[in-house]
């Protein structure tokens, strides 16, 4: 999932899921999800 100029608070959210759903909570980490919506860690 790539944020581009949208509404980053839910292409984090969908990041986050999707995170979730490929390797459990365990798998989430918010530098992940930033990195994943292709903003910096600090954008979140």
């Amino acid at each position: 999932m790539a944020y581009h100029h949208g509404n980053l608070k839910q292409a984090l959210i969908e990041a986050g899921i999707d995170m979730m759903n490929e390797g459990g909570e365990d798998a989430i980490s918010l530098r992940k999800i930033a990195n994943r919506c292709g903003v910096s860690s600090a954008a979140p």
